[in-house]
């Protein structure tokens, strides 16, 4: 078998690490130089590749592989040729495997019914293609970061009309990493279904078997040697008197159906365990699992009831104690609550670790544990960024650009500085506020004043999160490099002096914990090291505490808090703020515009309507173009710096979009549509700056820009000129999401004037007139293509104002069109959704459904760890 070393070229495809061995052949991670996407490459034995036969019957099934596009199915690309090699291109999916997560310890029965119900979702689908995978164990099971499941390795896969013919043993084992062949024949043969195992002609029953078998805590066919594995396999009952007693008598026949040795008595379609299940009682819910050694086949399978799913993911938090105290339990947040994600942090745990504030639908709540509902906050409407007092009698937060406090038994909110924006906050014993800003790092007494600087702003790096160390002499903080997404260092700033020291690379958010430790995030694992306060430096190695931290990938807000007390709670990377592209209508009606699953924002159609600029927050954070009814996509931008806010020119040959131009500026570059030339600087700044539209004569852009002393403000930028700007709205309120009717004449835009976000219009360019259109706060205007409707988002409907022809500006009163849970509810600088030229609405939706399996998309998880201290004592010893 060939080997390749990393540095290595296949064609375009550049190999960076080996990451398996199977019988099929070696599997590498490779670079696609043209394309700029990580891959897997499974470079195919050399008996495999000299023997025409197979190799053309590989070829044929490459075909019909290819052709499943299933979001819980790792994509085949293709079979290719290069130097002689044969291998297959396929999908790189990072995260772990299935059998990887089993040796961890049981799955909890969330955990098992989602998987199950991607499981059921990916073998239907690749079954009605005429599709068998052949070779289901949970080393072929992955499972995202984000939870996703894929099946991977559909190399085994036969088409049905090639059923009858003789398997191909010598595709059948599997091997580990170092090639020693026994261990994983051993994994593969538990799985087998017993046809398979004889040697016999297989069909999508052999799926059936596997699938149920394979999702058990504890192999049920087991043996010293292989051949013991198959004879048990072949010949033994599974040891039905490891199912909990107080399983159902209908679910346990499922059971014993899925599991008959003889595949004409097996069910037949995988589909059919939902539809069995469908038919039970929708009260009948999943007894809980009692032990690690007990099946998981009743939590698995009720995975897939439809009707008993909606309230176990939206109402049931699962109480998971353990022997040394700790306990876990999840809140899940309903589809009506969206969480305001600014980039910043948007929770905060009291210090008695009883009640958690966070920030959704425009407005802060307050969740105790031990109450079953959160309550909004009075007077905390638009805020964000909240942290609480030391006694946790206040609540401090941001709303329109201004710090605030208030108390958490009522009252009115009081303004205590106009920072304009922060990254971060903590309230001292002193009652003083420490808080990073675009300015630096700065304190304010509680009570209100001047705000004092403790070191101003860098060239090369922000200072984000920032916390006490006892003794009132320094700040701990993310160093985070300015526009670049590469992740921060921690370090200390001398509250004095405002000295700095670098104290390790790689990590986010520092806080200290009373037992001694420091906890903070690296690549969305929180962690925890043994920490000497007084010489500010790690005393022992870091060690993983919990994984799937959210952490937003362009300012590292990393989604966690920890109690006084030992109350750890953080916000699960299984939800965040995934959602998919949606095509609805003027009446209502949606449908799914592309099934991809991404963290997509800033929706800009093309002046033509038959292509879509959007930016993709996975991966690199860049600009893509899909065509509107081919649904290919094409990604434009390939900077290593955040890429964002596409708007097209008025002939559709170029965008301008947002991007950093060094580690401290960021700039306005224009990039031709089909992606033919270089991008061009037009104009760079060291302020926050967002494009917001193009004028219709394609000779100047509007911007929004953010000044420390005004918050977000409207400029023209004349393309032909010297890059001065000229005023639209510059102000003490936020003016942005400036949106110019198709005739030029009319500027849209959202403003906090009022005391809330409202759309005005006022003329272009004179600005002389100025009307009020919204009636009830709005956010994101956008214009048909024919001026005569402005549309507005109000909360979760999307609002339309009649706009007169007449010389003068009239609008009708706002009536709504439609409602639903969209994404994202509060004010910020991206467009959400778009009208394309036939009056349809291109939305993000969080919440709407592919089908069943993903119903839930982007549900917002909390997960809740009371007493976690002790965990951090055993898994990280003081030395």
């Amino acid at each position: 078998m060939m080997s390749l070393t990393p540095g290595a070229r296949l064609a375009h495809y550049e190999i960076t690490e080996l990451v398996g061995v199977g019988g099929m052949g070696e599997v590498y991670r490779a670079r696609d130089t043209k394309l700029g996407r990580d891959v897997a490459i499974k470079v195919l034995p050399e008996a495999v590749a000299s023997s025409k036969e197979r190799l053309g019957r590989l070829e044929r099934e490459a075909k019909l592989l290819a052709s499943l596009n299933h979001a819980n199915i790792a994509t085949l690309h293709g079979l290719e040729e290069s130097d002689g090699v044969h291998y297959f291109v396929m999908e790189f999916v990072s995260g772990e495997t299935l059998a990887a997560r089993i040796e961890r310890g049981p799955l909890t029965p969330d955990e098992a019914r989602d998987i199950a119900r991607q499981l059921v979702d990916a073998l239907e689908a690749a079954h009605e293609n005429g599709v068998i995978h052949r070779d289901l164990k949970p080393a072929n099971i992955k499972i995202t970061t984000d939870d996703n499941v894929k099946v991977l390795d559909f190399g085994l896969a036969k088409s049905f009309a090639e059923e009858g013919t003789e398997v191909d043993s010598s595709l059948s084992p599997t091997r580990t990493r170092d090639g020693s062949e026994a261990g994983v024949i051993l994994g593969t043969a538990a799985y087998m279904s017993p046809e398979q195992a004889r040697g016999r002609p297989v069909d999508k029953r052999s799926d059936i078997f596997s699938f149920v078998e394979m999702l058990s805590a504890k192999k049920t066919f087991e043996g010293e040697m292989v051949s013991d594995i198959l004879a048990s396999v072949i010949k033994l009952a599974p040891e039905w008197s490891r199912l909990p007693a107080s399983t159902p008598l209908s679910l346990e026949r499922l059971l014993h159906r899925c599991l008959e040795k003889d595949p004409r008595k097996r069910l037949r379609d995988i589909g059919d365990a939902r539809l069995d299940l469908e038919a039970e009682d929708a009260a009948v819910t999943a007894p809980r699992l009692r032990g690690p050694n007990k099946l998981l086949w009743i939590g698995l399978a009720t995975g897939v009831v439809v009707g008993v799913t909606a309230a176990i993911l939206l109402s049931r938090s699962e109480i998971r104690p353990s022997s040394s105290g700790v306990t876990r339990f999840d809140i899940v947040l309903p589809p009506s609550e969206r969480l305001n994600r600014l980039s910043r942090n948007i929770f905060a745990l009291s210090p008695d670790g009883t009640t958690l504030v966070y920030g959704a639908n425009s407005q802060l709540y307050a969740r105790r544990f031990d109450e079953s509902d959160a309550h909004s906050i009075p007077g905390t409407e638009n805020g964000w960024a909240p942290f609480f007092s030391p006694d946790g009698t206040w609540l401090g937060f941001m709303a329109r650009g201004e710090l605030r406090k208030i108390a958490l038994d009522g009252g009115q909110a009081s303004t205590i500085s106009r920072p304009g924006t922060i990254y971060g906050a903590v309230w001292s014993e002193d009652d003083d506020i420490v808080f990073a800003a675009p300015g630096g790092l700065l304190r304010v007494s509680a009570a209100g004043g001047e705000s004092e600087q403790i070191r101003g702003a860098d060239r090369e790096f922000s200072l984000r999160f920032p916390e006490l160390v006892p003794g009132g002499k320094w700040v701990l903080a993310s160093f985070r490099p300015s526009g670049f997404n590469s992740g921060s260092n921690v370090g200390a700033v001398s509250i004095e002096t405002g000295e700095i020291r670098t104290l390790f690379r790689g990590g986010e958010a520092p806080r200290l914990l009373a037992t001694g430790h420091l906890a903070f995030v690296r690549e969305s694992q929180l962690v925890v090291a043994p920490f000497d306060v007084e010489r500010l430096e790690m005393t022992g190695a870091p060690t993983p505490a919990a994984d799937g931290v959210e952490v937003h990938p362009a300012t590292g807000a990393a989604q966690f808090a920890i109690s006084g007390n030992g109350t750890l709670v953080y916000l699960g990377s299984e939800g965040g703020e995934r959602n998919r592209l949606v095509w609805v209508e003027p009446d209502g009606t949606s449908s799914i515009f592309t099934g991809e699953v991404g963290y997509f924002r800033d929706v800009r159609f093309s002046p033509d309507g038959e292509r879509v600029a959007i930016q993709d927050r996975a991966g690199d954070l860049d600009v893509w173009i899909y065509g509107v009814e081919r649904k290919d996509k094409t990604r434009l931008t390939f900077s290593p710096q955040l890429d964002e806010v596409p708007v097209w020119s008025p002939d559709g040959n170029d965008i301008v979009h947002t991007g950093w131009t060094s580690s401290s500026t960021r700039g306005l570059w224009r990039t031709a549509a089909d992606g033919s030339d270089e991008p061009e600087l037009l104009w760079e700044s060291e302020r926050h700056v967002h494009v917001s539209d193009w004028t219709p004569n394609g000779t100047a852009l509007i911007i929004d820009v953010y000044n420390a002393d005004t918050s977000w403000d409207l400029y023209l930028l004349p393309l032909d000129g010297d890059g001065s700007l000229d005023v639209i709205a510059e102000s003490p309120f936020e003016e942005r999401n400036a949106r110019l009717s198709p005739n030029g004449k009319w500027l849209a835009y959202a403003s906090t004037e009022s005391g809330r976000e409202e759309i005005y219009v006022r003329s272009f360019p004179a600005l002389d007139v100025k009307r009020t259109v919204s009636t009830n706060g709005g956010v994101q205007p956008i214009w048909s293509r024919d001026g005569s409707t402005l549309f507005y988002r109000d909360g979760q409907a999307v609002m339309a104002v009649s706009i007169s022809a007449s010389s003068d500006f009239e609008a009708s009163v706002p009536r709504p069109m439609f409602e639903d849970v969209f994404d994202r509810t509060q004010a910020d600088n991206h467009t959400l959704y778009d009208v394309a030229p036939d009056g349809r609405f291109l939305m993000l939706s969080r919440q709407h459904a592919q089908d069943e399996t993903d119903r839930y998309l982007g549900l917002d998880r909390y997960h809740v760890v009371v007493n976690w201290i002790e965990e951090v004592r055993q898994r990280a010893p003081l030395p």
